[in-house]
């Protein structure tokens, strides 16, 4: 998708928020407004699971995380509904995947692609993706008695947030935790 005009994104944000009442007018539609100022008018009809969930991730107060979670997640179903996005790239995302668990937003929106429930990633421990880390030509990850095809994009990132993870807490620590740290 080329280069969208920011008068247009503009129009397209107030129509959504003419779409709202009450007080959700007001609280979604400034969070959907600093949204666009932060990423940019040209990411917001370009956005990828992954784009948003980065986003939230970056919010440094949980509850304005929340919040904009859920006004993201009504706008992009807002823009799907009104033919402005061909997907909504939050269909899947869950906020308490995303900020209370810490999971890396890369991480969980990669996982999320590739199908995996939100309990699945919750239960997955480093142990359990690490003959997929090793062995060159393994493509999927076990979870109990079912094995589940990951993509080489989806394995790179796992590879990569493996690595910070022993950086952080060592090998053999590493191997006993969950990918999805604990507060």
């Amino acid at each position: 998708m080329g280069s969208i005009p920011q008068r247009h994104i503009a129009e397209i944000v107030e129509a959504y928020r003419a779409s709202l009442i009450g007080s959700t007018r007001l609280a979604y539609g400034g969070d959907i407004r600093e949204y666009v100022k932060a990423v940019g008018p040209g990411s917001v009809l370009s956005a990828t699971a992954e784009f948003v969930a980065n986003y939230i991730g970056s919010l440094e107060l949980e509850p304005k995380a929340a919040r904009a979670s859920s006004a993201l997640r009504s706008f992009y179903r807002w823009l799907a509904q009104n033919d402005h996005v061909g997907k909504d790239p939050t269909a899947y995302l869950r906020f308490k995947d995303i900020w209370s668990h810490r999971v890396r937003p890369d991480v969980h929106a990669a996982l999320i692609r590739e199908r995996f429930t939100s309990a699945e990633i919750a239960t997955l421990k480093w142990a359990d993706v690490l003959c997929v880390l090793v062995k060159i030509n393994r493509t999927s990850i076990r979870i109990g008695r079912r094995s589940r095809p990951i993509r080489p994009t989806t394995r790179r990132l796992l590879i990569r947030a493996f690595e910070e993870a022993v950086r952080s807490g060592g090998l053999e620590a590493s191997l006993r935790s969950s990918i999805v740290p604990t507060r």
